[in-house]
């Protein structure tokens, strides 16, 4: 760990990204994505073979940047889309957890005690995912017991935002969380006392825009390459929560300081 970065707030929210992050993805977990996403159409298209859907659904991903976008797109009514939408995530995940179950997390890269260092130092953690809830319920339940440090009250999904915005399309996806997270509309950059850790740099972008403190995961990237809206980049989770407690550990030193001017003041002299 060589980066010293040092926010210009204590930072009292960690936020993590949940797939990639919390835990390292396997390399096959396209595969295991796409043949989620053929078993969840499969019911749709009985008589077309595995390879045809699966060739559907690179189209929808190249022409609606989602595996179910192009499914949904011929329905009537932008609520009734969703609805179908969210049905068709739903089975995706539900396919992927039967997928996951035999070493797709690796146990021994959980963040457990990290995690359990910020919340005995009193700092707030939060999930911020793309992912759905039963998904996201499952990876933490399998992932080193991370679940007991994560309920519905601080773990947050793409299924809870309009039109299932994500992290990279504006700022909606952060607006709503943080009001999740009770911190005022109103308070200018309301974000500067929480970090972002991520592993897709473009999910960054809004959220350095409200002030947060961003750590990139990306074991290959350098702190010279990094974008301008990354503080640091971190080769894992682990490392990302040592950058935020040097950066808060700096504040606590600042704190201990006396004050110069309480001290030149001296007794019997009042400020003017």
């Amino acid at each position: 760990m060589q980066q010293h970065y040092v926010h210009d707030e204590n930072i009292k929210h960690v936020i993590f990204d949940n797939d990639g992050t919390l835990y390292p993805e396997p390399p096959d977990v396209k595969d295991k994505h796409m043949q989620a996403a053929i078993a969840t159409l499969k019911p749709r298209y009985p008589h077309k073979s595995n390879d045809d859907i699966r060739g559907l659904i690179k189209q929808s991903q190249k022409e609606y940047k989602s595996s179910f976008g192009m499914f949904v797109a011929d329905i009537d009514g932008p609520a009734e889309q969703q609805e179908e939408l969210l049905r068709l995530r739903a089975l995706h995940y539900e396919c992927l957890s039967h997928l996951a179950i035999k070493d797709f997390f690796d146990q021994s890269a959980a963040p457990t005690a990290e995690i359990g260092d910020l919340r005995i130092k009193g700092v707030n953690v939060h999930v911020a995912t793309h992912g759905n809830k039963p998904w996201t319920d499952f990876s933490l339940n399998q992932n080193g017991g991370l679940a007991r440090y994560f309920n519905d009250t601080n773990i947050f999904t793409k299924d809870e935002v309009p039109e299932l915005a994500g992290k990279n399309e504006g700022s909606i996806f952060y607006d709503l969380l943080l009001n999740k997270m009770g911190i005022p509309p109103a308070e200018e950059r309301r974000g500067k006392n929480c970090a972002m850790i991520d592993d897709q740099a473009k999910n960054l972008i809004s959220a350095k825009n409200l002030g947060m403190m961003t750590v990139l995961i990306d074991p290959k990237m350098t702190d010279e390459d990094k974008p301008d809206y990354v503080d640091c980049v971190a080769r894992n989770v682990k490392e990302a929560v040592a950058f935020i407690n040097q950066s808060n550990h700096h504040h606590e030193i600042k704190a201990s300081l006396p004050d110069k001017k309480a001290v030149n003041k001296g007794p019997g002299h009042d400020t003017i």
